[in-house]
């Protein structure tokens, strides 16, 4: 037994009580638009009549929200004088409208709207973006699921959510039709880089690689290509290593406060030891002979005794040798001790420190070298950093970088498809992406 379909008679609504559908995904009517659908139901009637669900205070529109505007535009051009009417019940004609009244639920009432301006292609990208979140949050809907009611694949309905990330000024301009929406996922790269990149960014001497000339690029219609290769030059240059500025030298004051001799007198060496202001005379052979010492004299015992005292301040006096009969050799070396203890009582001036330089093997007396390392040796380090998915037919784009040791790495760029992974890199992305909803691993 075949169920008979249920007839539903319109009923004439007031304007003022008509509401527009909650979830009506169009954010604004085009005028245009609106003018012609008047003009044609002002000579034709309406052809096809809204429909709508009862709600608190009046009805709520599922689709017919230009039908509605045009009802409200002529209403308002009747009451101004702007079209001929004969009588009074045509003056009142476009006051209501007529609305075909059923139970609808939110989610018939969300795919009604949709349907219908996806059908009508009335969407931009940025509403069709924000309805596709609405069925996803509020009726929990997968990828997969929205893709059947907006005639798209599950990664197109990812790659459109995810224009929402972008600015609100981006939006606009993508919503404006200013910039498309290639161009727009490639300046999702450039907003997924973290606040303090784009701050750097915009201090690059290359206007080029500056956040706000790539935007702007986006505006002129670049290729989204190009985006892509000027954002991932600004990052490198941002994140590039930059030499550390050479330390100024310190500058040391000499003042005589801080001066200590460091230079023995001979004379003085002298005069202390044999009691005269003069010095002995050199022999024929130039060298110079205490009074009283052999030329032939090897013994040690037999050397002149040689005391010494240092210049000092008044207020810090060096007390003097108590033997009187001491070698030579102690003398010296108890006047390089008595110096080096004047040296320190005095204030010193800093010196900056100087670098060190390898000491001399003690065997063979060669300086060590420092040893470069070979390619054996060496630490190679290589990363793959693979883009959001753009819906590029290749796959993701991937960014390829390899250094050796610490030195600077090399980039370059592919496509997921031009690239063979091994296996055991594939398992562990499955693994990872297993994490994700079951419609949103794709």
């Amino acid at each position: 037994m075949s169920g008979k379909a249920i007839e539903y008679t319109p009923e004439l609504i007031e304007l003022e009580w008509i509401a527009p559908n909650p979830y009506q995904t169009r954010l604004a009517e085009d005028p245009e638009h609106v003018e012609r659908i008047a003009r044609s139901i002002f000579v034709r009637d309406l052809i096809q009549i809204p429909i709508g669900r009862r709600s608190t205070g009046g009805i709520q529109l599922a689709f017919g929200h230009t039908r509605l505007a045009a009802f409200k535009l002529l209403n308002r051009q009747i009451q101004r004088g702007d079209l001929p009417v004969d009588d009074i019940v045509a003056m009142t004609r476009f006051a209501v409208m007529p609305v075909i009244v059923r139970e609808l639920d939110d989610l018939t009432m969300f795919e009604l709207a949709v349907r219908e301006n996806s059908d009508r292609k009335d969407l931009n990208v940025i509403e069709q973006a924000r309805a596709m979140q609405v069925y996803r949050d509020e009726f929990g809907k997968t990828s997969s699921e929205i893709g059947a009611l907006f005639g798209l694949g599950g990664s197109a309905v990812r790659n459109k959510l995810r224009l929402l990330k972008l600015p609100g000024q981006i939006q606009d301009h993508l919503a404006g039709g200013q910039i498309t929406e290639g161009a727009a996922r490639s300046l999702l790269v450039l907003y997924d880089i973290s606040t303090w990149q784009l701050e750097a960014g915009e201090t690059l001497q290359d206007e080029r690689l500056r956040p706000s000339s790539i935007v702007a690029a986006a505006c002129a219609g670049e290729a989204p290509e190009l985006l892509l290769e000027r954002i991932r030059q600004m990052s490198y240059t941002v994140n590039r290593p930059q030499p550390m500025p050479a330390a100024p030298p310190r500058q040391t004051e000499v003042t005589p406060e801080s001066w200590a001799p460091s230079t023995v007198s001979v004379e003085t060496v002298f005069q202390e030891s044999h009691g005269t202001g003069e010095l002995p005379a050199p022999s024929a052979s130039g060298e110079t002979i205490l009074q009283g010492e052999s030329q032939t004299a090897d013994d040690e015992n037999c050397a002149p005794e040689v005391e010494y005292t240092p210049t000092q301040p008044a207020s810090m006096p060096l007390p003097r040798p108590e033997p009187e009969t001491q070698p030579v050799a102690e003398t010296i070396q108890k006047i390089s001790l008595e110096e080096s203890h004047s040296q320190s009582l005095a204030p010193q001036s800093v010196q900056p420190p100087q670098p060190t330089r390898p000491e001399a093997d003690q065997v063979t007396g060669e300086k060590p070298t420092e040893k470069t390392p070979t390619w054996a040796a060496s630490t190679i380090t290589m990363t793959l950093t693979c883009w959001p998915d753009d819906g590029h037919p290749q796959g993701r784009a991937v960014m390829i970088g390899a250094r050796v040791n610490q030195d600077l790495p090399r980039v370059a760029m592919a496509r997921q498809a031009q690239i063979t992974f091994p296996e055991q890199l594939l398992s562990l992305v499955r693994e990872l992406r297993s994490q994700f909803a079951n419609g949103d691993q794709q």
